[in-house]
């Protein structure tokens, strides 16, 4: 199994970890600096030790401006110019110029909040008529993306972490230096969207697979419990409950990658996350309980608790509601069935491998195509060996039945 990787030190969504890690080189190779980084590297790290470490929360703004922001950014190949107080005591602006390209430059006070900042990221990118804005806070540079403030879309990177870590220094380099900020950034990130609508149009086959086995599971366990066979009728209600139970998965999986719920607390990621079922899905021989384990995640999810220092805030709307899927509170579905169904929303196959899924590299927006390629779909039911599903304004034309 592929691990996800996560670049230490870096943030954001402009660029996705597994793109930048596993693709970006390839891609742009020859064209990231590769020959001046090393170089750039031990730059920021005698910058670091000698200017950037004394900086701390009573360092003055301009004192962020002076001994970080202007340093740092002349590595990058930028010199910034005499900067103007935007809010009192709370932001500097400046302009990032080099021969090629001007940037606006906005200094908060030493580790201030940059979400705060989108508004005048806005301003500055119009007044510069340029896409991108970078933010400096002492501790953090990041590059935001000013023409489309609305998708909060930025890529961050933690200072002290650059020198220590090659992944993040190779991203850092390659996409913020003042050349790449002119000639390739916005095809970097364009690769990374294309890339990341790629991973989402895979995820929907799983998506789908997942759906036809907890479809099966849940039609066999309510069959045994009634003396009545399949029916259109109940194969329609109880495709409605796998629904819900996939995308319960799939918003519990979003939420972990966004530390949404308690993930740092060990019992919790022990015992309650999709990830550690993920982890028991692809072990052999230990599918064992796997079906009661999701089970208890989903009711957690719904009632939350607070035991010790173990604190789960409960999502109260209608998607965890018992009500939602009877079958899946009471139903007894196959363990190896439900094993398999995880692994399907939670990897991909990869030239032969499965690789798990970033989900922290999926965008809202990707997600949610995930949730709306399976809306249009209408089940053809035939006994238990085939669950064929065709689109539902296909199903009214007539056109060609298409499995699920």
């Amino acid at each position: 199994m592929e691990p996800v990787h996560v670049i230490e030190g870096v943030s954001g969504s402009l660029v996705s970890h597994h793109y930048a890690e596993y693709l970006l080189g390839t891609v742009f190779a020859g064209r990231l600096g590769e020959r001046s980084r090393d170089h750039a590297r031990r730059r920021i790290r005698a910058w670091w030790r000698r200017d950037g470490s004394r900086l701390g929360p009573a360092s003055s703004l301009r004192s962020v401006f002076d001994l970080g922001a202007v340093p740092l950014l002349s590595v990058l190949g930028f010199s910034a110019r005499q900067p103007r107080e935007a809010t009192r005591g709370m932001l500097l602006v400046a302009d990032a110029a080099s021969p090629t390209i001007t940037a606006p430059l906005l200094v908060g006070p030493w580790g201030a909040a940059f979400d705060l900042l989108w508004g005048a990221v806005a301003r500055e990118s119009a007044r510069l008529d340029t896409p991108w804005v970078l933010c400096f806070n002492g501790r953090a540079l990041r590059l935001c993306d000013g023409r489309n403030t609305h998708a909060r879309g930025y890529l961050e990177f933690d200072i002290e972490a650059l020198s220590d870590h090659p992944a993040a220094m190779a991203l850092f380099w390659g996409a913020l230096r003042a050349e790449s900020l002119q000639a390739i950034t916005g095809a970097i990130v364009d690769g990374s969207a294309r890339h990341g609508v790629a991973v989402s149009a895979s995820l929907r086959n799983g998506v789908r697979e997942a759906l036809l086995l907890f479809l099966q599971g849940m039609l066999s366990s309510s069959t045994r419990r009634a003396a009545a066979g399949i029916d259109t009728v109940r194969v329609a209600s109880t495709l409605d409950q796998a629904f819900t139970l996939v995308y319960r998965v799939l918003f519990l999986l979003f939420a972990e990658s966004r530390s949404l719920v308690p993930v740092w607390h060990p019992v919790y990621r022990r015992s309650y996350t999709i990830e550690g079922l993920r982890r028991q899905a692809e072990t052999p021989g230990a599918e064992r309980g796997i079906w009661e384990a999701l089970q208890a995640v989903s009711r957690l999810a719904h009632a939350g608790c607070h035991a010790g220092s173990l604190v789960v805030a409960p999502f109260n709307g209608r998607l965890f509601a018992p009500a939602r899927a009877p079958l899946a509170e009471t139903g007894r579905l196959d363990d190896q069935l439900v094993a398999r169904a995880l692994m399907a929303l939670t990897t991909l196959a990869v030239d032969g491998r499965r690789e798990r899924v970033s989900f922290g590299d999926l965008g809202v927006e990707q997600l949610g195509a995930v949730y709306e390629g399976v809306l249009d779909y209408e089940p053809q039911w035939d006994g238990f060996r085939t669950c064929a599903q065709r689109p539902a304004e296909a199903a009214r034309t007539g056109s060609e039945t298409a499995h699920l």
